[in-house]
């Protein structure tokens, strides 16, 4: 993998982990000459109707060390909201890359820059946010609304959005402008397409080089509206005709017919001379959009009888 330019040079970024690579996450390393930032170091399966498979069991330890090793490097660490593919708890189960020993290593003398657990929360995830408010061996700064600067570098964050849908249950998510002199990155986690106008505008009005945006979760057709998911397709569009490059994954890559979703939005791009790709694409990496294919990779690689036992007592 390794790290990229996002225009330039003064900006570099290395996606470490995402559903195109083969496991849920957004995971992101950014380095700029003032500073290195880890953005959502966390890393976690998805339940569907069969178990993960041993595949995805690889993708997320490989991921899981990817972001320790890149976390070695970092002083910084940015937390959007409270989501286990996103943030990292400290307790250990088969279905996150987390253990005590694990967070410790994550988090230990790190400045963290967090999402608030008072405000833009839902219930669910402000027990989650109980497991960092309790450490002491990091500087945890709450960064809703807020800047930070590092030299010439400056890190924005905006106000709690709407984790998919208006006034969705699922709470708010924050999103993250990195800035240098002359280049811009935005990353945009669980905004999910956008489906939101005012988070469409958020983003218009923040003008990145390169834009890092979760789609939304169209394999979620039951639960979702269909009108949202129309929403998230014509602001997508709108984004890839003022954005020279975007990126997009996550929930959308957990649908085999992502590409087909994609269809218009990189129609859109191409004609602005613009660019659309998934994680992967982006990284120069075959796509492993292993979720999305479990029921394939269940019948082309059966796992062993006892594969849910071992599974459900893997440590990480």
């Amino acid at each position: 993998m390794g790290l990229r330019p996002i225009k330039g040079g003064e900006i570099l970024i290395e996606p470490l982990a995402a559903e195109s690579l083969g496991i849920r996450s957004l995971a992101t390393f950014v380095v700029t000459a003032d500073v290195k930032v880890l953005l959502d170091p966390g890393v976690s399966h998805g339940l569907r109707a069969l178990l993960p498979h041993p595949r995805e069991a690889q993708a997320l330890l490989e991921a899981g060390q990817r972001i320790l090793a890149r976390a070695r490097e970092a002083p910084v660490l940015a937390i959007s909201h409270y989501h286990f593919d996103h943030y990292m708890p400290a307790f250990r189960h088969w279905m996150n890359f987390s253990s005590p020993e694990l967070a410790e290593a994550l988090y230990s003398g790190k400045e963290v820059l967090l999402k608030s657990r008072e405000k833009g929360i839902n219930f669910s995830q402000r027990k989650r946010a109980y497991y960092i408010f309790q450490r002491r061996d990091c500087r945890l700064v709450v960064a809703d609304g807020e800047e930070f600067h590092y030299g010439r570098t400056r890190l924005k964050f905006s106000p709690p959005l709407d984790h998919g849908e208006e006034r969705t249950p699922l709470g708010k998510v924050l999103l993250c402008t990195v800035s240098t002199p002359h280049e811009r990155f935005l990353f945009a986690p669980d905004v999910q397409g956008p489906i939101v106008k005012a988070t469409l505008e958020y983003i218009l009005a923040e003008g990145p080089d390169l834009l890092y945006i979760g789609g939304p979760p169209t394999y979620l057709e039951r639960r979702v509206r269909a009108e949202s998911l129309a929403a998230a397709r014509a602001n997508l569009c709108e984004l890839v005709r003022h954005i020279p490059r975007v990126i997009v994954d996550h929930h959308l890559l957990r649908d085999p017919d992502w590409p087909e979703f994609l269809a218009e939005a990189k129609e859109a791009a191409n004609a602005r001379g613009h660019q659309l790709a998934c994680t992967a694409e982006f990284l120069g990496e075959e796509i492993q959009d292993l979720e999305a294919h479990r029921s394939e990779l269940y019948r082309k690689e059966p796992p062993p009888p006892d594969w849910p036992e071992r599974l459900r007592a893997m440590e990480y």
